[in-house]
């Protein structure tokens, strides 16, 4: 059996060991959460027509108002349903969201709550 006193590194191994570390870095890259400061967005829907156009870097409450009522709230870059008197409270459930391309939606009072904008995501369906 032969064995080996030494490794020898070619110019050719260097860079593929980059190569490797670079994707390595920027596959890790994907996974890390970012925290929306950028620009985005809350459009509030209800019945299918705007009725808030809200930035997450503004803290507030509103409401959308219908058969039943929902209090929106934002802070610290996230939003929610935080209160509704509609059955199953189920938009409630959802809990905060801060992402481009989520969602909340409160059936029995017909609203969505869309986000939207540049700050986490690099493409969106609108």
């Amino acid at each position: 059996m032969k064995t080996v006193d030494h490794l020898s590194l070619k110019k050719g191994d260097g860079i593929a060991f980059l190569a490797v570390v670079i994707l390595i870095v920027l596959s890790a890259a994907m996974f890390v959460p970012r925290q929306s400061g950028g620009s985005c967005q809350a459009e509030v829907y209800q019945d299918g027509k705007r009725i808030h156009v809200l930035d997450l870097n503004r803290n507030g409450t509103y409401t959308a108002e219908g058969e039943y009522t929902n209090v929106i709230q934002v802070r610290d870059h996230k939003i929610s349903i935080i209160e509704s008197d509609c059955p199953g409270g189920d938009c409630m459930h959802t809990g905060w969201i801060s992402s481009a391309g989520q969602t909340i939606v409160c059936l029995p009072n017909r609203v969505e709550v869309r986000l939207f904008g540049s700050g986490d995501v690099d493409f969106a369906v609108r």
